[in-house]
């Protein structure tokens, strides 16, 4: 009997409910859905847009030629270059700048020409490093890469088959230009694995190289334009 009076119940509440439903609709409403995905962005910032080395007397520079002839070697100055993301990203960074007034053919920055046409300098780029030894051209390594809060290595690829093949520079790397040369960070002394960046900082050094053979007659102001670019990976 319990089992046919819980049958019945059942079959009650159904028609009950479907006697009680609306004979016709009164009104609609709509729920959207939206989201955005993204992969995220960073910044890339120096802490000095302007390296000045101020006024140099023709007079102060210094007759030793150093390892390169013809050249006065200026004292180095740096900025720190930082780069920060919203979320870890794999990241690369390069450099570009004109060659085309430079002393020499090594690619480096050109510091311009006078009035008269004849070339100023040229200025060699560092990363955690600088030339220290005017005589014999060395580098002098200075570590300062940072890497999401601990120290950093530098790693530096070139483009080979259009893959970037990256090599270790331990504390330091010599800079060219973006068309040669990516940079980015590892967290091993000796591995080339891109290790995604939250926050990331490098000292970049110059050392400006001016003409023995300037013929300055006026003041002569030098400029050198430096494009850094940061690259999605």
């Amino acid at each position: 009997m319990r089992k046919i009076s819980l049958c019945f119940l059942f079959a009650s509440a159904m028609i009950s409910a479907l006697v009680t439903l609306p004979s016709a609709r009164a009104a609609d409403t709509q729920l959207a859905m939206s989201g955005n995905v993204t992969t995220g962005s960073c910044s890339i910032n120096v802490d000095q847009a302007t390296l000045d080395w101020g006024k140099i007397s023709t007079a102060s520079l210094s007759d030793e030629n150093g390892w390169v002839s013809g050249r006065h070697f200026l004292s180095d100055k740096k900025a720190n270059l930082a780069i920060v993301c919203d979320s870890p990203m794999s990241v690369a960074f390069g450099f570009d700048w004109d060659s085309s007034t430079e002393l020499g053919t090594a690619g480096s920055i050109g510091l311009g020409l006078t009035p008269d046409n004849q070339k100023i300098g040229t200025a060699l780029p560092c990363l955690s490093c600088v030339y220290n030894d005017p005589e014999h051209g060395t580098m002098e390594a200075r570590p300062s890469a940072m890497l999401n809060g601990n120290k950093g290595y530098l790693l530096s690829g070139g483009v080979l088959n259009g893959v970037v093949v990256w090599r270790n520079d331990g504390d330091d790397s010599e800079l060219k230009r973006t068309s040669d040369e990516y940079y980015s960070f590892s967290d091993s002394s000796t591995g080339t694995n891109v290790i995604a960046v939250e926050n990331a900082s490098v000292d970049v050094y110059f050392k400006p190289e001016i003409s023995s053979t300037l013929a300055v007659t006026d003041d002569v102001t030098f400029t050198a334009p430096v494009t850094i670019s940061l690259f999605y990976m």
